[in-house]
């Protein structure tokens, strides 16, 4: 309160001080021509002292110096008789009050005009710096991993490690390409968000099991740093309608960012609460805490905050990603701390969605778990095991992507084919007629759509076709089901998505039927 009385005490006594310099500039200006002018243009000086004004301070100044010229118009006495009638002095001064608002309103819409400008200028150029901090950032992200990987490729190439030597390198190698797929799903996501194509699939989700298994994902990061995450939840914290995949990588981006921020051997302490209407989930560190300024900031694309104990930057992602998806389930999320190395707290708050005793614990078992749930067959019983040894189409133009794809197929004990284009595609299919087919939209030679499409003709309703692609926003998926796939997985695939497609495929599958006539390989 002090403060905000103390800036506009400041501002008030600016703006008198430029009204009167200008007003005294004006009388002084207005007396020296005086002997040339008489009672001709008496108020001209005193215009260009309100349009200064209103210039420099605003509108309330200008108001000011109008009044103060008008009061000063006294010194300004007419030299005959007819312009000292009073109605005359009246019109005089009538006339000056039209012209003086009218200065005041067009000088003070070209004043804002001017600020508005400078402020959408200002803007753009931290946006512009913000955006080349961050395509360094990003390209210093993305080596790091890449070199890291192709270090481990040649230690595999040389064939001289030991089995523990040979077992560390192909777990970094691993955890490299977990870091670039999150980095990846990160812009993704944010190009999503930017054109409106990121969609929720809300699922009743099991809060308690949520918690846990973010809590579980993050003790990869926290284990190598030394941290500890406390879970704090109530025995039975219900259930909430919302998107599981999104809420977890909400939950997961948190907990990472408190990771990162706080130094090593620190808690980190992930709670639940909530009421019938509403769960809270809070996630608090003990790290290097956030100014009061930057607490709005940090929610913002492109922010980033140093990092501190030796942490990586990051590509300020994460923080404006996890508002976007809390708000899209019509939540809320702050963020809270007391000052520069005091620590953090990140609060998000979640409509429950789902009436209290709407289901029992039996009947969402496992809804908050993010592993591959059992699939279910037509008559509606569980596949408890995936099916082996069968006929799987490879469909990729990138030949490396197609042949490590076929080759852990074949790990796995299936048989597999390759193309490379969508005609070499419909004449594999029409002679090896596959049960299942991983395709890629986008091919060289025609549409994958349209592949799928022949495909699907060609190969009946018993095969399964999957787009495998990179495409992976919620108009792909659909165009992707129209033209006649039965799923659709985003690159990289993960092992679980895949025995997952495997797991789609049924008894009665292309390979036990009798061919059919070989499609065109025009045909779509």
């Amino acid at each position: 309160m002090v403060l905000a009385i103390n800036n506009n005490w400041s501002r008030t006594s600016a703006e008198l001080a430029v009204v009167a310099v200008l007003t005294l500039a004006a009388f002084a200006f207005r007396l020296a021509i005086d002997p040339f002018l008489g009672d001709k243009h008496q108020f001209a000086p005193a215009y260009a002292a309100i349009a200064a004004a209103t210039w420099l301070m605003g509108w309330r100044a200008g108001a000011l110096a109008a009044a103060l010229s008008l009061v000063s118009g006294e010194f300004f006495r007419p030299q005959n008789a007819v312009d000292a009638a009073d109605w005359h002095v009246a019109l005089a001064y009538l006339g000056f009050l039209v012209v003086a608002v009218v200065i005041v309103a067009v000088a003070e819409r070209l004043r804002r005009d001017k600020q508005r400008a400078a402020s959408v200028a200002a803007q753009l150029r931290e946006a512009n710096q913000r955006k080349s901090n961050f395509m360094a950032v990003l390209g210093h992200e993305l080596r790091s991993p890449l070199a890291t990987m192709a270090m481990g490729e040649r230690m595999l190439r040389s064939g001289t490690l030991d089995e523990a030597t040979l077992h560390g390198t192909t777990e970094m190698m691993a955890r490299q390409t977990e870091r670039m797929t999150r980095l990846v799903a990160d812009l993704l996501d944010v190009a999503r968000l930017q054109t409106g194509k990121l969609s929720l699939h809300p699922a009743t989700v099991d809060v308690s099991l949520l918690v846990q298994d973010a809590a579980a994902e993050i003790r990869v990061v926290t284990d190598a740093r030394q941290q500890r995450v406390v879970l704090q939840q109530p025995s039975a914290a219900g259930f909430i309608h919302a998107d599981p995949v999104r809420l977890h990588q909400v939950l997961v981006n948190l907990l990472q960012n408190a990771s990162k921020f706080s130094p090593e051997c620190s808690e980190i302490e992930l709670s639940v609460s909530g009421n019938d209407g509403w769960v809270t989930f809070s996630v608090k560190d003990e790290g290097i805490g956030i100014a009061p300024a930057q607490l709005q900031r940090v929610f913002e694309p492109f922010v980033q905050l140093p990092a501190g104990h030796g942490a990586e930057r990051g590509l300020g992602l994460g923080l404006p990603l996890t508002r976007e998806l809390v708000e899209m389930h019509g939540g809320s999320v702050r963020a809270f701390s007391a000052g520069p190395g005091r620590g953090a707290e990140f609060v998000v708050k979640l409509p429950r969605g789902v009436p209290p005793g709407a289901l029992a614990p039996a009947e969402s078992a496992g809804a908050g778990v993010l592993g591959e749930p059992a699939h279910a067959s037509p008559d509606g019983e569980q596949e408890q095991a995936q099916p082996g040894g069968r006929r799987i189409l490879v469909v990729d133009d990138n030949a490396d992507a197609a042949g490590t794809l076929a080759l852990l197929l074949q790990l796995k004990g299936h048989q597999t084919f390759t193309a490379g284009t969508g005609k070499a595609a419909l004449e594999v299919g029409a002679r090896e007629r596959p049960d299942l087919v991983f395709l890629d939209i986008g091919l060289p030679d025609m549409s994958g759509l349209d592949v799928a499409g022949a495909l699907r003709r060609l190969l009946g309703e018993q095969a399964v076709v999957v787009a495998l692609t990179g495409w992976d926003s919620e108009d792909d998926r659909q165009r992707s089901l129209a033209a006649g796939c039965d799923a659709h997985l985003a690159k990289p695939v993960d092992v679980q998505a895949l025995d997952a497609a495997l797991g789609l495929v049924r008894d009665g599958s292309a390979s036990q039927r009798p061919p059919e006539p070989a499609l065109a390989a025009g045909s779509t």
